[in-house]
Protein backbone atom coordinates (compact mmCIF):
# COMPACT_ATOMS: atom_id res chain seq x y z
CA UNK A 1 0.00 0.00 0.00
CA UNK A 2 1.20 3.88 -0.81
CA UNK A 3 1.37 6.92 1.58
CA UNK A 4 -0.35 9.96 1.21
CA UNK A 5 2.52 11.53 -0.54
CA UNK A 6 1.90 8.82 -3.67
CA UNK A 7 3.95 9.67 -6.44
CA UNK A 8 7.02 11.54 -4.34
CA UNK A 9 8.97 10.81 -1.03
CA UNK A 10 8.04 11.67 2.62
CA UNK A 11 8.92 15.13 3.25
CA UNK A 12 10.84 14.46 6.47
CA UNK A 13 12.31 10.91 5.87
CA UNK A 14 14.20 11.63 2.66
CA UNK A 15 15.53 15.34 2.84
CA UNK A 16 18.37 16.61 1.42
CA UNK A 17 21.35 17.02 3.35
CA UNK A 18 24.14 19.27 3.00
CA UNK A 19 27.52 19.17 3.98
CA UNK A 20 29.14 21.60 6.94
CA UNK A 21 31.87 21.92 8.64
CA UNK A 22 31.89 23.13 12.17
CA UNK A 23 35.30 22.75 13.97
CA UNK A 24 36.96 21.23 11.42
CA UNK A 25 34.57 18.28 11.69
CA UNK A 26 32.53 17.45 8.58
CA UNK A 27 28.48 17.13 9.41
CA UNK A 28 25.23 16.48 6.92
CA UNK A 29 22.47 18.70 7.89
CA UNK A 30 19.25 19.64 6.23
CA UNK A 31 19.49 22.69 3.99
CA UNK A 32 17.63 25.96 4.81
CA UNK A 33 17.07 27.89 8.16
CA UNK A 34 17.85 26.32 11.38
CA UNK A 35 18.29 27.41 14.96
CA UNK A 36 21.97 28.45 16.09
CA UNK A 37 21.08 26.67 19.10
CA UNK A 38 19.97 23.30 17.60
CA UNK A 39 23.12 23.35 15.23
CA UNK A 40 25.27 23.78 18.21
CA UNK A 41 23.83 21.25 19.54
CA UNK A 42 24.30 18.75 16.81
CA UNK A 43 28.21 19.58 16.35
CA UNK A 44 28.57 19.31 19.83
CA UNK A 45 29.35 23.35 20.99
CA UNK A 46 29.06 24.03 24.21
CA UNK A 47 26.42 26.54 25.03
CA UNK A 48 28.70 28.67 26.65
CA UNK A 49 30.58 29.08 23.64
CA UNK A 50 29.80 31.35 20.27
CA UNK A 51 29.14 29.74 16.90
CA UNK A 52 30.85 31.70 14.72
CA UNK A 53 30.41 31.66 10.78
CA UNK A 54 33.71 31.90 8.32
CA UNK A 55 32.96 34.20 5.81
CA UNK A 56 35.12 33.56 2.52
CA UNK A 57 37.50 36.11 3.47
CA UNK A 58 38.49 34.37 6.68
CA UNK A 59 36.42 36.70 8.98
CA UNK A 60 34.41 35.30 11.74
CA UNK A 61 31.12 36.65 12.36
CA UNK A 62 29.41 35.36 15.78
CA UNK A 63 25.82 34.31 15.51
CA UNK A 64 23.56 34.76 18.05
CA UNK A 65 22.31 31.83 20.54
CA UNK A 66 18.68 33.18 19.72
CA UNK A 67 19.44 33.71 16.13
CA UNK A 68 18.81 31.28 13.10
CA UNK A 69 21.47 30.47 10.39
CA UNK A 70 20.56 29.41 6.72
CA UNK A 71 22.30 26.24 6.19
CA UNK A 72 23.90 25.78 2.35
CA UNK A 73 25.95 23.65 1.33
CA UNK A 74 30.04 24.53 2.32
CA UNK A 75 29.38 26.70 5.28
CA UNK A 76 32.35 26.41 7.65
CA UNK A 77 31.42 27.01 11.11
CA UNK A 78 34.21 27.84 14.73
CA UNK A 79 33.01 28.07 18.21
CA UNK A 80 35.36 30.69 20.33
CA UNK A 81 34.45 31.40 24.03
CA UNK A 82 32.15 33.69 24.66
CA UNK A 83 33.79 37.10 24.86
CA UNK A 84 32.73 40.24 26.65
CA UNK A 85 29.90 40.08 29.24
CA UNK A 86 29.90 41.01 32.80
CA UNK A 87 31.55 39.18 35.64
Amino acid sequence: MTTKNEGSAPVEEHRHLVKIEVDGKPFEVPPGPMPVAKLKAIAGVPAADDLNIVRENGRLDPLPDDGTVNIHAGMKFVSTPKTGGSS
